[in-house]
């Protein structure tokens, strides 16, 4: 983590939080394991929007996790670097102090759905019961509610949209994929970033 975050910091870059009034849209462009093809509405889903102002968007998913979320914290604070977490609501409630510790430390909080299965072949309703579940366990242990829904492995259909509109919140994804999910030395994961990235990505 903190090879990466250096990484980001010596091309110059700065890194911050998108807010719902200031998000920019944001594409999925990696290949994980779902291929996000014809998801261009600005409404719903964030694409990214390059920028002159030398700024992008940090985020983290699938915690909180007691050993991990306060190291990523330890290093963002040495930075004054602030982020993104996408928690699963399941996780959330195994690990709450981990969560409360995400906000106290000034950072966002983003909905990775309740327990983290793929949502493509779940219906707008399926959808929702695993927006509002995640959205239950983060109130459950703080006064928030988050804006920004990320499915979990970019995994994306019309389901997911309509179960967006519907609850208010915001699809992001992401635009340079990281590829830790594949166990990628850190060193190469700073080479990878340092080598895609530009203004404006996630």
């Amino acid at each position: 983590g903190a090879v990466i975050l250096l990484a980001l910091l010596a091309t110059g870059l700065w890194l911050w939080v998108r807010t719902p009034a200031g998000a920019e849209t944001m594409r999925d462009e990696g290949e994980r394991a779902c291929a996000v093809v014809g998801y261009e509405d600005q409404e719903i889903v964030y694409h990214s929007r390059k920028n002159d102002r030398m700024e992008i968007a940090l985020s983290f998913d699938d915690g909180p996790h007691p050993r991990y979320t306060p190291e990523i914290l330890s290093i963002l604070a040495e930075y004054g670097v602030r982020a993104t977490f996408f928690m699963v609501g399941e996780n959330v409630g195994y690990y709450p102090d981990a969560a409360t510790a995400v906000l106290e430390a000034g950072h966002e909080i983003g909905n990775h759905t309740f327990s983290h299965h793929r949502l493509r072949r779940m219906s707008a309703g399926e959808i929702r019961e695993e927006i509002l579940a995640c959205e239950d366990a983060i109130s459950s242990v703080a006064e928030y509610r988050p804006r920004f829904v990320r499915p979990p492995e970019g995994c994306m259909n019309d389901g997911l949209k309509q179960a967006a509109a519907e609850l208010d919140y915001r699809i992001v994804l992401w635009d340079v994929d990281t590829l830790d999910w594949a166990h990628t030395p850190p060193a190469t994961i700073a080479r990878h970033i340092l080598d895609e990235v530009e203004a404006g990505d996630i």
